[in-house]
């Protein structure tokens, strides 16, 4: 008989081929998932037996770890900001660096003291960013997702319905449409890795994450070009463009592109790979 402290430890020396210093957790929360149990209750009932269907189950979820697929993506969820998100293969799982470029915004609308806006979330995904900036801010402000993925847009529905939230979805193909309606907040994590980076990404990314949601083409800056292509012009008079990059060297490279004469009323500043541009035009 096995019971789940044994698989505990059998488990945790299997995953470290994969991700030597997570395999512990990666272990509780892939038993945590077969018995319907929080990580912590884990480690509370580890003297639970295991039967057959339970090693069998285990092990399939195994065997897909050991294939380099996420972990996110066999437990179908991950976390962001403290919210379970459904997660997809046709979609990108939801990273920490993103919770930092959303934190960024809620700070910049505290610190303006905005009560409403309409806020963009350009290239949504699963949808992670739009439903979590409506679960804070509340209906006061209008969030619109956007994504050209039909995959992306389903997930992202579900997670809107799963966490009751009033998000607008629109299938929009941003590289090739300008967008019409006024807006507060554009935030995005677009596709920014170059072309010949993506043979060296690492294989949970190669394997299980979608190329149309990597490739920024042969630089990584055709999607922030686009982006300005088409959204700048209808941006409010106080708003703020909120990217995430992929590290210093394209911050850079996106800040000379896009905003490399500063008017004014207009303020530009960074956070690690987080690119953020204002304009704050008073009005009177």
């Amino acid at each position: 008989m096995t019971v789940v402290r044994q698989a505990l430890q059998d488990l945790t020396q299997r995953l470290k081929v994969v991700n030597s210093s997570r395999s512990a957790l990666e272990a509780r929360l892939l038993i945590a998932h077969l018995l319907n149990l929080t990580s912590e209750e884990v480690l509370i009932h580890d003297d639970r037996a295991l039967s057959s269907t339970d090693l069998e189950q285990l092990e399939a979820m195994v065997q897909r770890r050991l294939a380099f697929e996420p972990i996110a993506l066999i437990l179908g969820v991950k976390e962001f900001f403290g919210l379970a998100m459904d997660v997809r293969k046709q979609v990108l799982v939801p990273r920490p660096e993103t919770e930092s470029l959303v934190e960024g915004v809620l700070q910049w609308i505290d610190d303006r003291s905005l009560s409403s806006g309409t806020i963009l979330d350009v290239g949504t995904g699963s949808g992670c960013i739009a439903v979590t900036l409506s679960k804070i801010l509340g209906p006061s402000f209008r969030v619109m997702a956007l994504d050209i993925s039909d995959h992306a847009l389903a997930l992202t529905k579900r997670n809107i319905e799963k966490h009751r939230v009033p998000v607008n979805v629109h299938k929009f193909d941003f590289e090739k449409t300008e967008w019409v309606e006024p807006w507060t907040i554009l935030i995005s994590n677009p596709p920014y890795i170059p072309r010949a980076e993506l043979s060296q990404l690492s294989r949970d990314i190669q394997d299980y994450e979608p190329v149309l949601a990597l490739s920024g083409g042969e630089d990584g800056l055709r999607a922030f070009l686009k982006i300005q292509e088409n959204f700048f012009g209808t941006r409010a008079e106080q708003s703020l463009i909120a990217f995430e990059t992929h590290g210093e060297a394209q911050r850079v490279q996106v800040a000379e592109k896009l905003f490399s004469s500063l008017e004014a009323a207009e303020r530009l500043w960074h956070d690690g790979p987080h690119l953020f541009h204002e304009r704050w035009v008073e009005s009177f």
